[in-house]
């Protein structure tokens, strides 16, 4: 492939991705460069991730722990702000929304990063689970915008895990819901 050229990959079960990554590192190995849109399949395969059984509640939470837990939704489609709503009717969990249509102002979006950390911070020491989430409408630039569109979902995603990675409260339990978290 050359010249931007689009690879599709077909694939019906994780053998199959493995046959195309080992194509794809002689490729790498090779002095090729590709830009990849892909699904978790090829991130798994890539990265050597091994299957791990289903998850109890003793994997992901906790009992001892006095802090709350933290719940990072970034994806801003219907299904995913119809199950918000629900989280944030239920009262089990304290909302901070994040204005991620800040990212348009950089010194701005700096402050908002800092608050949303502060507030999630806040919550969880004191117990309180939290639910952070970005703001529910989509960032749209306009006609032939979409790669500056991308640029700017990318400064998104980074902050979105800089809120995590800084806490300096470890939550209860961290969910992560959302293709940009």
């Amino acid at each position: 492939a050359q010249g931007f050229q689009k690879i599709v990959v077909n694939a019906v079960e994780y053998s199959d991705v493995e046959i195309f990554v080992t194509a794809f590192m002689k490729a790498l190995k090779a002095g090729k460069h590709f830009l990849v849109r892909s699904a978790a399949s090829l991130t798994k395969v890539l990265g050597g991730v091994a299957d791990k059984p289903l998850l109890k509640k003793g994997d992901l939470v906790d009992e001892a722990a006095t802090n709350g837990g933290l719940v990072i939704v970034g994806s801003h489609v219907k299904k995913t702000t119809d199950q918000l709503q629900q989280l944030l009717d239920s009262g089990l969990v304290e909302g901070v929304e994040f204005d991620v249509h800040l990212v348009l102002y950089p010194d701005q979006f700096e402050r908002e990063v800092a608050r949303v950390r502060r507030e999630c911070e806040v919550a969880i020491a004191s117990g309180r689970s939290v639910v952070c989430y970005t703001r529910r409408e989509r960032l749209d630039l306009g006609d032939n915008q979409a790669e500056e569109e991308l640029k700017l979902a990318v400064n998104i995603s980074d902050a979105v895990t800089s809120i995590v990675r800084d806490l300096q409260v470890r939550p209860k339990y961290i969910v992560a819901k959302g293709g940009i978290t």
